[in-house]
């Protein structure tokens, strides 16, 4: 008795993994420029990284106090820093290594990372794919 008890939970186990897998992320942006979902794989479609650019980057919405932003990663970043902005990172799609000053964070879809302003930091795409992100910094860019 005790074995079927433990297939069913690894069936199970095995089922709800593949569900969460094939489920998109939806972002909800409540601004007045758009009233529908945003997914990742939209996102993908218009985000093309030229051949000869690790990255791809569109401002969805600003307001007088936050910037959001979704990028896409071929490659990886170069080492930088946002000296006026705090900036949170929703990895979206795909998968990489978030570095945050001599730190390391492996990263994939759902993951989120919160950097300090002034704090040097990069993301390392290590998907076969463009990994798909949203970026939020307050206050915005430019301000």
């Amino acid at each position: 008795m005790r074995s079927w008890v433990f297939l069913l939970i690894g069936w199970l186990l095995g089922v709800a993994m593949t569900v969460g897998a094939q489920s998109v992320a939806k972002v909800w942006l409540c601004v007045p420029q758009t009233n529908a979902p945003i997914d990742a794989e939209k996102l993908a479609e218009q985000l093309t990284v030229p051949p000869d650019a690790p990255l791809a980057r569109k401002v969805l919405a600003q307001t007088d106090h936050a910037t959001i932003a979704a990028v896409a990663i071929r490659t990886a970043e170069l080492p930088h820093r946002h000296e006026k902005s705090d900036l949170l990172v929703i990895l979206l799609k795909g998968k990489g290594e978030m570095t945050v000053g001599d730190r390391k964070f492996p990263m994939q879809a759902g993951d989120i990372a919160f950097i300090p302003k002034g704090v040097p930091h990069h993301f390392t795409n290590t998907d076969t794919t463009p990994s798909i992100g949203l970026a939020l910094f307050a206050p915005p860019e430019g301000k």
